[in-house]
């Protein structure tokens, strides 16, 4: 078995910056995929209890150096004790070090700005960064910002550096609108969380107060973070010009603190001249905190359109910005913000950075082979999938289904079961959120006849169709022999839980756990994610409708983390008998469409994509393609 090494020093640290947010998130989420190598995790303290999971497969190593841990115990235990590879998920490789390494490069700002840092600690990050991203197999880049930095100041080779985006994690902000606001602080203020330090800009936002501190609505700046290397000239500026009752600087805050001290902002500032990448907007986003950003670094990656994004050395369009949003200013652009931050932390997740970070260090540390061999060895179990205009659906029955339902509950992921009709693939072709929703899923199902049809004139196959309005029974009987627990999700008020009790009545000792009829606009998630949460459900079957109730689980799966998440569109309506089914003769025929078209005539329109769904799939070369599933 592959020993895949992590340097988990940084997840120690009292006072977490961004480096140590990655690091330590990063690894959690690593670990809880499901892969057959050893984790040997290397501390420089003692972690705290649960910090990160221990077992079989996972062991901890605490070396006790109190000075150049990297490049003295670091390197003498991967000299005792060889890996297969070892990454670094902060910048330094040991210098003796003979392991195959991925270094994680967060950013050069010390190059874009020396003088903002101590001439030895400039010089040390540019020695070490430099050896590590010349002598590592492979570079993570946190943004295309760095990665540009990387080949234009340490020339390296550009097939050496991939760029995978942090995750994010908002579960610590879903409620942050619920808390009280700081007594201490004003009604109307604009914030900054970091360290204080000159490469923030802050003195040029200390001039944009100069300009503002005589709006009507009397703003205050507050600054939460330390102070760092240079932080003089930003109180001296203060003082200069006379904002002592403008400008509150409130040091380190607690991570607890956090999520009140955003949502309770008039508007969040992040004026850097320089970011690798920014966990600092995405938070206040998270909070429901309009943005102004600079264009420093990575930003514009960061933020999108969710932000109002200005030069990062004009102070004009940063106070112009700004005034858009203090009391008085543009109320639907603020609320259009809002919106688009919502929007925007769902393309961050940690399931996802965890996933292509595995990919470089399996192809880094040559341990791919080994990896395929045990995906291998299960693939006769496994289900053939068929693209379907780009769009996975796999050929399996509704007893395989089951059976991967069960192996999916036993293992220790989330998975998200998506239906696919042909509907839903043309659906597909121009919601480009919800093709990769689709194309990402753990399992795609073929719920709709007109699949089986194009499969089957263009010489693929699909043996069963396997429709969620079908399976939610024969998962419910399942669910009572084995024990499963259900969580019932959508429709209209009481429909989810009339359903929970006729599901209960044909199947005794069922475990319905929850219902809710709950919605999926994101300001209802917080709740929504609390309530199942606590019920503890192995199954999550979502009742919100294609492509809302796949792109709402598809956002909150890793905050949810249940073993099997799927949508079941009006499944429950069909249960209760709100709405009602073909004939069984019609669904043997391939013609419900036609059924539920005579009784809801107003599906027409919608209905207008099968006939599109037919054209392109018997005449577009390769519209339909067969592959086999690796994982």
């Amino acid at each position: 078995m592959a020993i895949l090494s992590i340097d988990a020093s940084r997840t120690t640290v009292v006072q977490h910056t961004g480096t140590e947010i990655y690091a330590l998130a990063l690894i959690r989420a690593m670990l809880k995929l499901h892969t057959p190598y050893h984790f040997r995790l290397y501390f420089r303290d003692q972690p705290p209890l649960n910090l990160l999971p221990e077992n079989r497969l996972i062991e901890h190593r605490v070396i006790n150096v109190p000075w150049l841990w990297s490049h003295v115990g670091l390197a003498w235990e991967l000299a005792r004790h060889p890996p297969d590879g070892l990454f670094i998920p902060s910048h330094i490789r040991p210098v003796f070090c003979r392991a195959r390494t991925v270094v994680t490069v967060h950013d050069l700002g010390y190059l874009h700005f020396p003088h903002s840092h101590p001439w030895w600690q400039r010089t040390y990050l540019d020695l070490a960064t430099r050896y590590s991203a010349r002598r590592a197999e492979h570079l993570i880049a946190d943004s295309h910002a760095t990665r540009t930095d990387l080949i234009e100041n340490y020339h390296i080779k550009p097939d050496k550096i991939t760029v995978i985006y942090p995750g994010f994690d908002p579960t610590p902000f879903d409620n942050a609108r619920r808390t009280t606001s700081r007594s201490d602080l004003p009604s109307t203020y604009l914030l900054h969380v970091g360290t204080l330090h000159p490469r923030k800009n802050l003195l040029r936002l200390l001039e944009a107060m100069d300009v503002l501190k005589d709006h009507p609505s009397k703003p205050v700046l507050v600054c939460a973070g330390k102070r760092g290397w240079l932080s003089a000239s930003i109180t001296e500026q203060v003082k200069h010009l006379k904002l002592q009752a403008h400008v509150r600087f409130l040091d380190y805050v607690e991570q607890s603190e956090l999520p009140s001290l955003y949502a309770h902002a008039t508007a969040y500032v992040a004026p850097s001249l320089y970011e690798g990448f920014g966990f600092t907007p995405l938070e206040a986003m998270a909070s429901g905190t309009p943005v102004v950003s600079s264009d420093g670094g990575s930003l514009p990656e960061v933020v999108g359109d969710a932000a109002l994004v200005f030069p990062a050395h004009d102070t004009d369009a940063l106070v112009n910005s700004i005034r858009r949003l203090l009391p008085g200013g543009d109320e639907e652009l603020r609320s259009t913000l809002i919106t688009k931050g919502h929007d925007q932390i769902r393309q961050f997740t940690w399931g996802h950075a965890a996933s292509q970070t595995l990919d470089v260090l399996e192809k880094a540390f040559r341990v791919k082979g080994e990896a395929q061999h045990v995906k291998n060895t299960k693939r006769s179990q496994r289900p053939e999938i068929l693209t379907v205009l780009s769009i996975p659906v796999y050929d399996i029955t509704f007893a395989e289904t089951l059976a991967w339902i069960e192996q999916a509950i036993a293992s220790i992921d989330n998975h998200q079961v998506c239906t696919v009709n042909p509907e839903f693939v043309m659906m597909a072709q121009k919601n480009a959120k919800f093709r990769q929703v689709l194309q990402t899923a753990d399992l795609c199902l073929p719920d709709g006849q007109g699949l089986l049809w194009a499969a089957r004139l263009r010489g693929a196959s699909l043996r069963q169709r396997v429709p969620g309005s079908t399976l939610l029974w024969r998962l419910a009987e399942r669910a009572a022999t084995k024990g499963w627990k259900l969580y019932l999700l959508g429709a209209s008020e009481g429909v989810a839980a009339r359903t929970g009790e006729i599901l209960q009545s044909h199947f005794p000792g069922l475990q319905i756990v929850g219902t809710h009829s709950g919605s999926p606009r994101p300001d209802r998630a917080p709740e929504i994610i609390e309530r199942v949460r606590a019920a503890k459900p192995d199954v999550l079957l979502v009742a919100y409708g294609a492509p809302q109730q796949d792109l709402w689980i598809d956002c909150y799966r890793d905050q949810l983390d249940i073993a099997v998440m799927m949508g079941v569109g009006g499944s429950f309506d069909f249960v209760t008998g709100v709405a009602h089914r073909a004939p069984e003769w019609l669904q043997g025929l391939g013609l419900e469409w036609l059924y539920r078209l005579i009784r809801q005539p107003w599906r027409w329109a919608r209905m207008l994509t099968l006939p599109q769904f037919a054209w392109e799939t018997l005449t577009r070369r390769n519209a339909i393609q067969k592959q086999v599933t690796l994982d």
